[in-house]
């Protein structure tokens, strides 16, 4: 399974029903794009994070190196 993407939560339709009654529509709005919001957040928290983290290894990488010297 593909997880969605803020661009995918964006883009979402959702269609109406004829034969039973459906969704508030500008609820479900209003929730995909809260949904799209935290998606966003904790896409960017999650590459700052990686970031932090590659920086760090390297860091550490690096004074076991000059120890070994």
């Amino acid at each position: 399974m593909r997880l969605l993407t803020p661009h995918d939560v964006h883009t979402a339709t959702l269609d109406t029903t004829r034969f039973r009654t459906g969704y508030d529509c500008d609820q479900v709005d209003r929730l995909l794009d809260q949904c799209e919001t935290t998606i966003r957040i904790l896409a960017q928290t999650l590459k700052a994070t990686s970031i932090q983290l590659r920086d760090m290894v390297d860091q550490h990488n690096n004074a076991r190196t000059k120890e070994s010297k």
